[in-house]
């Protein structure tokens, strides 16, 4: 289920719920994500939009019972909702964001996001990191990711985009072993072929 659009004056809302029902792997398979997202715009040149938002999916509590509860995106990563570094996703997370978006210049816009994340259920995976902790002594926090995107649309046919994102790393990473973090940069022309 998908409610999105205008709220009020320069006020705009995206609610997207999902539920999963069914088995895997011959367990009983009950799972739930929320995207909840409110943002203001303001009229002036830059064109500034301020958005808050939580990402939360479902992890498994025990992944030693007969039932599954992390839920399972089904396709892969997003940047827009779980960051640049694409560690991140619609699974065993909860993930308030800030975003913060404004066009400083006529062809130019810049996308800036600030993420906190944790494990829905600690006992369960950091699926993007690769990494578990079955004892749940790892705790919750993985860390905040910050995110940059400039696009700049050199051309009606032609935009190049400057992506950096890092996560910095939390107490279960640290205590995971994987105290670096993560860090991702790239830069990509996209141009459209008549």
């Amino acid at each position: 289920v998908r409610l999105f659009g205008p709220l009020a004056a320069r006020w705009d809302h995206d609610v997207h719920v999902s539920a999963q029902l069914g088995t895997t792997d011959g367990r009983r398979h009950r799972a739930f994500a929320l995207h909840a997202e409110i943002g203001r715009r303001w009229e002036n040149a830059w064109a500034p939009r301020l958005a808050g938002w939580l990402n939360y999916a479902t992890g498994d509590a025990d992944p030693l019972d007969a039932r599954h509860g992390r839920f399972d995106p089904l396709f892969g990563a997003s940047h827009a909702l779980f960051g640049l570094t694409d560690l991140l996703s619609w699974e065993n997370t909860v993930t308030p964001t800030a975003g913060f978006t404004f066009r400083p210049r006529t062809a130019v816009d810049v996308a800036l996001a600030h993420r906190l994340v944790w494990l829905a259920s600690a006992r369960d995976a950091f699926v993007g990191g690769g990494v578990r902790d079955r004892t749940g002594r790892g705790g919750a926090f993985v860390g905040q990711e910050l995110d940059v995107l400039v696009q700049w649309k050199m051309f009606p046919a032609a935009a190049l985009d400057v992506q950096y994102g890092r996560l910095f790393a939390g107490g279960f990473l640290e205590r995971t072993g994987n105290r670096g973090g993560a860090r991702t940069f790239f830069v990509a022309l996209t141009a459209k072929l008549p």
